[in-house]
């Protein structure tokens, strides 16, 4: 053997190994994706199925339709029946967002009540947000907002770790940009708050997604996985065009009315 040999079958022998110890990629479906549909949670799960979705993501209440227990612990059996796993979410944990419902109670006690549904589900994480692009523009701004953000998460600490559940944060339609949700992870801390990556968002922020990978890798705990299409739209205001489009559609489609410098942007805007 020779010595390129020999270092060829280490290298080989050392990717096999580091394989083995990664946890399988999941693929599902983000609820949110077909919102249109106005399924019940049992409905939503068939549509999966027969998709061969291996997962579940309940982003939003609305879509598991109750938090009832008893109701919770019927769609996590007809699940299991299906072979699919469940991840369960919310929206504003932020209490000073304007996406905040208080309504619904404190950012707490929401927050603690979407733990406890988890646990009753079988997710092993809840997803939420801070708020949106909106808290950017407004007073107290957006670094006052995260503040408030890691007050709420290091007050339900104990009740997440204890249940073995992890929060992971959205970088959501415009609210932080990647160092930020990763300021926010780390204030509130990483060993039960994590990221929901979602691959399309980074340009309401003006973020390349690569770079938005690269931060936040470390802290993901599920993703959103889609593309934002860019080009630009002369003598209109904003100068932007802009849609949300399947990650395989965005790199490939191409449009007899859009000029070449909009395709090719499209191409170099494209996420990972």
């Amino acid at each position: 053997m020779t010595r390129r040999q020999l270092l060829h079958s280490a290298a080989a022998a050392s990717a096999a190994a580091f394989a083995q110890t990664r946890p399988p990629v999941r693929l599902g479906i983000d609820l949110f994706s077909i919102r249109d549909s106005n399924y019940s949670a049992f409905e939503y799960l068939d549509y999966a199925a027969k998709q061969g979705a291996q997962v579940v993501h309940f982003s939003e209440i609305r879509f598991v339709g109750s938090l009832d227990a008893a109701h919770l612990k019927k769609v996590r059996e007809h699940a299991q029946q299906l072979g699919i796993q469940l991840e369960i979410g919310m929206r504003s944990i932020c209490p000073t967002s304007a996406l905040f419902d208080p309504k619904q109670g404190t950012a707490e006690s929401q927050l603690t009540r979407m733990i406890e549904a988890a646990v009753d589900i079988g997710s092993p994480i809840v997803r939420s947000v801070l708020g949106s692009m909106e808290d950017r523009k407004t007073p107290p701004g957006i670094d006052s907002h995260i503040e408030d953000t890691v007050k709420v998460l290091r007050a339900v600490k104990s009740r997440a770790v204890d249940q073995n559940i992890k929060i992971a944060i959205e970088n959501h339609a415009g609210d932080m940009q990647a160092r930020e949700l990763k300021t926010l992870i780390e204030e509130a801390g990483k060993d039960f708050v994590g990221a929901c990556l979602d691959s399309g968002n980074p340009l309401w922020t003006i973020e390349d997604p690569h770079l938005t990978l690269e931060t936040l890798h470390p802290y993901v705990l599920t993703s959103h996985v889609r593309d934002t299409a860019v080009w630009r739209v002369p003598r209109a205001r904003p100068w932007l065009g802009r849609e949300w489009a399947m990650a395989t559609s965005a790199l490939t489609a191409t449009s007899a009315d859009m000029p070449n410098s909009a395709r090719e942007k499209r191409c170099r805007l494209k996420s990972s």
